[in-house]
């Protein structure tokens, strides 16, 4: 298990299909300052309606997936340590493809320093809660010295694809950096921008809420 007394993040990672439809808002603005200067009167009132229909619902589905966020937090403050079978369960009984469509994955990130850093790779590999054989060749990566890192630890659902997400430092890359600090300063989930998903190198975006020690 991993106990709680450690700076973590929880994140959800979103495709690009939410984004399209935030990019379908921002061009039909566009096309309402247009319509803006015409006589086009009954074109103008459809367009302001069917604009604040999509920005409810996009305000709606991106409160879901916060209200997600702040339920795995929750689950983390009431136990003294959350398995990894445990979070399987959790992320299991959300029920993503129905409940939270667009959502790919819900992770877990533990702050590991660097003078734990093998110490942590050995509790992962022998970790066997989910899998009889634990994880032999699980690492973190980038391999690059570092004083502390935010290493992917937990991630359902669990596939041949999304495996290749576990071990990565999400704060080996700038932007990735700049959202988790934000996140932690603010105590408040926080939005990336347009990254290359690290196991399918799609555009995707990042969902972040921290997750602080006790006290």
């Amino acid at each position: 298990p991993i106990v709680k007394q450690s700076n973590t993040s929880i994140f959800i990672t979103r495709g690009f299909i939410t984004l399209a439809a935030v990019l379908v808002f921002l061009i039909a603005t566009w096309g309402f300052k247009q319509l803006a200067y015409s006589d086009q009167g009954v074109e103008r009132e459809e367009f302001i309606k069917t604009a604040g229909q999509l920005t409810s619902r996009i305000e709606e589905r991106m409160n879901t997936n916060i209200n997600l966020l702040y339920a795995a937090r929750a689950m983390f403050s009431a136990n003294e340590s959350v398995s990894r079978r445990e979070w399987k369960q959790f992320v299991t009984s959300l029920d993503l493809s129905r409940r939270y469509p667009g959502v790919s994955t819900v992770a877990y990130m533990k702050r590991v320093k660097e003078t734990d850093r093998q110490e942590f790779i050995t509790e992962v590999r022998g970790d066997r809660t989910l899998q009889e054989n634990g994880y032999p060749s699980f690492t973190i990566y980038p391999d690059e010295q570092k004083s502390e890192y935010v290493v992917i630890t937990y991630v359902e659902p669990l596939n041949e694809t999304t495996a290749k997400g576990m071990g990565f430092d999400f704060s080996s890359e700038p932007e990735r950096a700049k959202i988790l600090e934000q996140a932690r300063d603010t105590n408040t989930p926080r939005l990336s921008g347009v990254v290359r998903a690290v196991t399918t190198n799609t555009p995707s975006f990042y969902l972040i809420l921290p997750l602080y020690i006790p006290g």
